[in-house]
């Protein structure tokens, strides 16, 4: 699907299953390239880190397209120190009333190769409430990681596992299992007087590394007129998409598709993406009023019992809750937002 950037869905289409994006996307260029005018300026497109691979950003270069993409996880760590300076970063405008996000745009300092003319551009961005929600992550995984260690190191104290071969499987699976939390520490398996003991030490260094980057993502762009406010806004266009496509895969009834011939697949699609268009001009009302309540508050609000659908006045007995109910007020003022000009 291609959306605008206010999460207006402009274009699908259905591709064959079992097809991750990075293969689908020469065709995705295809359907780009015949959707736009040839006296058209070709559109900025904003797309996440699973289909911004290097060949496909190269691609895109040689159609005549922009992007704007969100870099790995992984490849952050290549601009720790940057992240580390606190010089030439800026407070994201117009957020105010929410947590603050601090952005740096600059040239890459490690350029990577590119088919065609011009340069790349890195946004460097830092969310506190994303950085908590990692902070969260890693502890958790780091509770749950000591206690699976603890659990076995009492088995193997206690002399229920004896064998070494089976203690190494043994932290094998452990180190499978927990993935975030094993790249901190270093497990041993010693041999002493009272027979093999389970040790394991923190690196507490490659810890702080980690914490520094936690809530910072890099945007990477070959723009090189807009700043890094208009990036940055641009890209959090993006999460208007994927909010789409959460709405289409859930409520909207995307899937299941039951249907098995061609036709009626595609029909089943043109309906929830009508739908889908439905709610986004929903959203978007209310964001022009100023109410930037989700999906999910207003699904909930709309099921509130109201007066104005049965159309009467006073007191609403509900006979299935046995619950009575007078005025909404908060259902009211949604509606009332919808209704003015």
């Amino acid at each position: 699907m291609v959306f605008d950037q206010y999460g207006f869905e402009m274009a699908h289409k259905v591709f064959k299953g079992t097809r991750n994006d990075g293969k689908s996307f020469v065709a995705m260029i295809s359907e780009l390239n015949a959707a736009v005018a040839p006296d058209k300026e070709k559109p900025l497109a904003v797309m996440d880190g699973g289909v911004a691979t290097r060949q496909n950003l190269n691609l895109l270069r040689q159609h005549g397209f922009g992007y704007l993409v969100n870099d790995s996880c992984r490849q952050r760590q290549r601009y720790l120190e940057a992240f580390r300076e606190q010089q030439g970063f800026q407070i994201v405008q117009g957020r105010e009333g929410k947590a603050p996000v601090r952005v740096r745009v600059m040239e890459d300092p490690q350029p990577a190769d590119l088919d065609g003319d011009g340069s790349e551009r890195i946004v460097l961005c830092k969310s506190d409430p994303r950085g908590e929600k990692e902070h969260a992550i890693v502890s958790n995984a780091e509770r749950r990681f000591l206690e699976a260690l603890g659990k076995l190191a009492a088995r193997i104290e206690k002399k229920r596992l004896k064998a070494r071969s089976k203690i190494e499987q043994a932290i094998g699976r452990i180190q499978a299992k927990h993935p975030r939390a094993r790249k901190f520490y270093t497990i041993a398996l010693e041999n002493d007087a009272e027979g093999l003991r389970l040790t394991w030490t923190r690196d507490d260094e490659l810890l702080a590394a980690a914490a520094d980057l936690w809530g910072c993502y890099v945007l990477r762009t070959d723009e090189q007129t807009l700043n890094e406010h208009e990036l940055w806004q641009l890209y959090i266009g993006l999460t208007h998409a994927e909010e789409g496509f959460k709405a289409l895969k859930t409520n909207l009834g995307l899937r299941p598709n039951p249907h098995h011939k061609e036709e009626r697949v595609d029909a089943h699609v043109f309906i929830c993406v009508l739908t889908y268009h439905l709610l986004r001009n929903i959203l978007w009302t209310l964001e022009q009023k100023g109410d930037h309540r989700n999906r999910e508050t207003l699904k909930r609000v709309l099921r509130t019992p109201s007066l104005d659908r049965l159309g009467t006045e006073g007191v609403l007995l509900d006979v299935g809750m046995r619950n009575r109910y007078v005025g909404v007020p908060e259902l009211d003022g949604v509606r009332d937002l919808c209704r003015e000009p």
